[in-house]
Parts: C-alpha cells; structure tokens; sequence
C-alpha cells in the first residue's frame, strides 16, 4: 500500500527573519573528508539530537537552499552490490530514508559537512546557518549518508570502515563504473517521477539517501525497523501543518512510502489562495518599533493515507524591530548572528494550542505551550539537543547575550507584534476575539508576565466589537458597556441588550476570556463599565421614544431586572409600572383609585406568577404621597 500525505501551501511573498539550517562547501574528496575527523573529535555528542528532529532539519535547510518542494520517502527495496565503489558500501544497498527537494548544493553547501559540531552562518545572513550541528541527527538512522546533487554524487563514512578519507565525491558521468551505487538514486527518481541524470551527468535537484543501519556501530546502536522509519513519518504528520506555516520558500511538502511491490510514487495537490492584508495596517497601528507585515495562508492536506481532505486557513504575522528605534537591540543581534524579529501564525477557522517555533516547530513539551491561541516563530537560542529555548534562570546554561537574547524576543518585541495580531484577526472573517489571549489557559510562570503585559497593551486599544450597527464599529474599553456575566445566559439579557441598544449605549460584546484579559489588564484597578441597574436606570430615563418597541413581557423582565437592587425610588420616569387596566406608568398617584395600596391587591395581578412583589408598588406609592417622610403600608407582604 502506498501511503502519501501531501501539504501545500499557497501565499504571497511577506517579510519573514528566522534563523534556519543550511549550508555546505566544497567538491574535491579532500575537503570532504575532514568532515570524517571533525565528526570523530566530538564524539557523536550531538547525535542526541531526535530522530524526528532529522526530517526538520532536512525541511528546514531545503527551505534555506530556496527550494520549493520537499519530498520524504521511505524506500524499503534492496539493490544490487556487485558494482560499488568500494565493497564495503555493500550495507547502503539496503532499505533507506530518502529526502528530494528541488535547490542543488552549492560549494557552501558541500564544504558545511566538515563541520558537524559547528553551525556555520551565511555571510551578509545572519539569519541563516548552515547544516554543521543540525545535520548530525542523521546519524540517528544511518552510518553513510549520501548526497547526490548537481554534478556530484558524495557519501560520508565517518567511520572510515569502508572509505579511507572518510568520504569522498564522484562525478555523475563516473556512474556505469559503479552502476550498482547509483541504481538506489536513479529508481527512487524514478518512482519521485523526476529525470534520471545519468544522461545528461547533471541533477537539477537534492537527493539525500540515508541507508537504514542494519547492525550497531561505534557511532549509534539505533536500529530501524521499517515500522519505525513510517512511525517516524508519521509523527511528522502530527506537525505538518505547523512545520509549513514559517516556512519562506516551501511550497510543497509530501511524504510517503515505496516498496518492493510498490514501483511508484503518486500524489494529488490543491492549491490554496493568498491574499495580502498589508492594507490593514494603516488603519490601526501598536507603535513604531516593529516593521510589520503579513498574509493569508491555506494549507491544504491530502493524501491516499488520510480519511478525507482538509484545509485551512492561517494569518501570518511577521515583525522586526526597527535599527533606528532600537540599536541597542541590533547590537545584541550582531553578537548572537541573529535578527530581532518573529511571526505569528493564527488559525482563522479552528483554535490552536500555541507552540514555540524555530522556524520549524519545537517538540510539544509542557515548556514549549504557552497556551496563546497562536503559534511563534523566532529565531531562540536553543539547548544543545535543540528542544527547548534556553532562558537565563539560575543554573541554565544561558549566558551573557544569548541569556538574554530570549528574554528581549518575548518579552520586548513579541508583546508588540501580538496586538498588532489582534488588530489584524478582528479585520479577518471569524471570531474577533479568537487571537485574544485567555489567562486561565497560559498558567505557567513562564508565561504569565507575557500574558499580564499583553492584556495591558489590550486594554489601552479600541478593540471591543459594539453591539449593533452604531459607530464606532470598535470601542474603546473606557467607552464601552458589557452585559453583567450573570444575564447573559438568561432572557433578561436579551431584553437588557435590545433596551440599551434603543437607548444608544454603546453596548459592547466580551466573551469569558476577554473579560479576564480586560481585568488582568487593569493597571490602576479600573474595569469595565457594566449594564448594572442603577446604569441601565439612567440610560433609558431619556430614551422616552423605545418602550414602544417593547413588548409586555419584556418590560416586565426589565422592572425585575431594574429592581434587583432594591432602589425603587429611581424608577421614576420609567414607564414599566403595571396598573390595574393593563397599561404602564412612570409614577403613582394617590388621587387615582385603583393604584391605592389597598385598592391595588383587589385588581387582577398583572404578573400572576407573583414575580414583581407588591412591595415595589408600596415603595413607590409611598414616595408619590410623601416623599420626604417615611411612609410604611401594610401590602400583606
């Protein structure tokens, strides 16, 4: 059966500065072969480095060489070995794990696997690193990686068991010497559906082949079984959405699985839409420290080995601190081969459990949730397994600049570009509040302080959607009045919110975790106004033109509602008083005998369920007879 999952993604170009993996140097067999040395003298340290780490950093480094597609197939066929460059390669005939992405290595390229310990930065790109520490997770799975790229074919054996030098380089036009060694590469091109180079000696594309290890070695004791080389793959699929949506250059992504029953590869592929909403930005700006832009991505996943199709649709963010606002910034940059900058990524359509990105994203560890509706990308400084972000607490190994490098990403830059989030996903179709944050789901120390200082910028902006069609269409939370949380689940509240929208009250709608974002916002301890009774008394005393439109239930619901806190006396000039004949009144008066206390228990009940208690007709007729003296009645009550 063959299994093909297909992710792709559709958008126009946007400002993104990351830190990927990328990067080697180098053509001749010489230079290739102080690869092997360098990698003995560290020890294989950092081949602690996971095993699914090993498709990120293959992703992530085809996304640096401006590839645009990215194929992960599992090749479980065996071939020949009669015709090999050396006998000892026999063992890389077997099943292996291969990777095609459609950039060809550069001398840079070829020279970076001598240095397996070290990341090497591009010149004039800080952002980008080479392959040096990331490409060491291929010794999780095999003891002889190969490459065949461009006019080369190479192949590592740091162990020097089957290579003297260690590697070595051979030309594509040497293949009918050695035709076995090529025959894995030209039948997976062939079942990839990509030309076979052996015409022309040329490969206009990167075919990374892994050879399953089959036996222990000095470097790694990991044996893969073809059940666990597919568990690999699969486990990226659980991240598949995520690892594409930080991506620069990568269109495509497919993964799959060819065996010896199953020649071919094939794939289907939607492409998805993308748009620019860069013209948001000029309607509502955060600050001026960030450069900011953005767009709409749809990722589309398919594939013989999923149950249906799905797609979605992502807003991503990205931001970078300006030099000429922040040099300070820029300075600390320079030392640590960075850039000061991040995206955020927001789904439009599902809410997503925020997760901590380096470019690709980061193991879903308890430390790298932040319980944000959002995922973020930015270019950390990593522990050396390259799972987590290294902070600068007592006893991490983070020290100096890179310390606080971190630190100043999360703490300094990204609270700015997540309002500025905020602004963009209210603008977007869907839940305006989807992107707010909500404290209750961010309770790790870590990231409290961050949620505390995003919800305060929050509460400074006109971001609460009103109620209706009145304008401003968003209101500042000074401005606004919410529903007391108590009715809203309750019928008063529909009628409370169709009373005060009548009277013009600019009638603000916050769902739970806005309401906790605007209270833990409140610097000086101020909240937002609330539709109590005592406010909604005084919002509809001159809206003498709504009770019209109201109908006797609902005014009935509203003088329940109106009382509650017991002053009767401001029900003056509200006419929501039953009387005796079936119409309402703003006041009593004693000359009229039916609204005499005694008289009024002998009328029929307006409200038969007994709901308005008879003490509110005492209260106010006793105000109408004399209201600066204490007057009491015996209602029976």
């Amino acid at each position: 059966m063959t299994t093909i999952i297909v992710l792709m993604h559709c958008a126009v170009p946007y400002l993104v500065f990351f830190l990927p993996l990328g990067d080697w140097r180098g053509r001749d067999c010489k230079r290739v072969s102080r690869h092997t040395k360098s990698t003995r003298g560290c020890s294989y340290q950092h081949i602690a480095l996971s095993a699914c780490s090993l498709l990120c950093e293959l992703i992530q480094n085809a996304d640096d060489a401006v590839a645009e597609e990215v194929i992960l197939l599992y090749d479980e066929r065996s071939f020949g070995t009669r015709s090999l460059f050396s006998d000892g390669l026999a063992s890389t005939q077997g099943p292996a794990l291969l990777a095609y992405n459609n950039g060809i290595f550069t001398e840079d390229d070829w020279e970076g696997t001598k240095s397996p310990g070290i990341s090497q930065y591009k010149e004039g790109d800080p952002s980008t690193v080479g392959f040096g520490l990331g490409f060491n997770s291929v010794y999780h799975i095999t003891d002889f990686p190969s490459i065949l790229s461009g006019e080369f074919l190479g192949v590592l054996d740091t162990q020097q068991t089957a290579l003297e030098e260690g590697g070595q380089l051979w030309s594509i036009e040497e293949w009918e010497e050695a035709s076995d060694q090529f025959q894995p590469f030209w039948a997976a091109l062939e079942s990839l559906g990509k030309p076979c180079p052996a015409v022309k000696g040329y490969f206009p594309g990167t075919l990374f082949r892994f050879p399953i290890r089959q036996s222990p070695s000095k470097i790694s004791d990991n044996i893969y079984s073809p059940q666990r080389v597919q568990e690999l793959l699969h486990s990226l699929l659980n991240d598949a959405p995520i690892s594409m949506l930080f991506l620069r250059n990568i269109q495509k992504l497919t993964l799959g699985f060819v065996g010896p029953m199953v020649p071919s590869v094939s794939s289907s592929l939607n492409h998805g839409s993308g748009r620019s909403i860069s013209e948001i930005f000029a309607d509502y700006s955060v600050g001026d420290t960030l450069e900011t832009n953005g767009c709409i991505k749809t990722l589309a996943l398919q594939g013989t080995g999923l149950a249906k199709a799905a797609s979605c649709d992502w807003l991503i963010l990205s931001a970078e601190a300006k030099e000429v606002d922040l040099p300070g910034l820029w300075d600390l940059a320079e030392k640590v081969k960075s850039r000061p900058a991040l995206s955020l990524a927001y789904c439009l359509q599902d809410r997503c459990t925020g997760r901590l990105s380096c470019v690709l994203p980061l193991p879903a560890t308890e430390e790298n949730i932040t319980g944000l509706p959002l995922h973020i990308s930015a270019p950390f400084q990593l522990t050396d397994d390259r799972r987590h972000v290294q902070w600068s607490e007592e006893g991490s190994q983070a020290r100096g600049a890179e310390g606080r490098w971190n630190h100043i990403l999360m703490e300094e830059i990204l609270p700015v570009a997540y309002c500025q989030m905020v602004v963009l996903a209210s603008s977007c179709p869907g839940d305006p509040y989807g992107s707010w944050p909500d404290p209750s789901h961010s309770q790790q120390l870590r990231y409290k302080p961050l949620v505390t200082e995003i919800c305060q910028r929050l509460r400074n902006m006109k971001l609460l959607v009103r109620v209706g069609e009145g304008n401003p269409h968003l209101l500042h939370p000074s401005e606004a009045i919410l529903l007391p949380k108590a009715v809203l689940d309750r019928p008063i509240g529909m009628v409370l919110e169709k009373a005060l929208l009548l009277a013009g009250s600019p009638l603000a709608a916050a769902p739970p975790h806005v309401r906790q974002a605007l209270v833990l916002g409140a610097k000086d301890g101020t909240v937002v106004q609330e539709a109590t009774a005592r406010f909604a008394r005084g919002a509809l005393q001159h809206a003498a033109k709504i009770w019209n439109c109201l109908t006797e239930s609902e005014k009935r619901l509203l003088l329940e509602y109106l009382v509650e806190d017991g002053c009767y006396l401001e029900l003056k000039d509200l006419p929501l008083l039953p009387t005796a004949n079936g119409h309402y009144t703003s006041s009593l008066h004693p000359t009229l005998p039916q609204y005499t206390a005694a008289g009024y228990k002998k009328q029929p009940e307006p409200y038969p369920d007994g709901s308005i208690r008879a003490v509110v007709i005492n209260k106010v007729f006793c105000w109408n007879l004399a209201p600066d003296s204490s007057c009491k009645l015996n209602t029976g009550i």
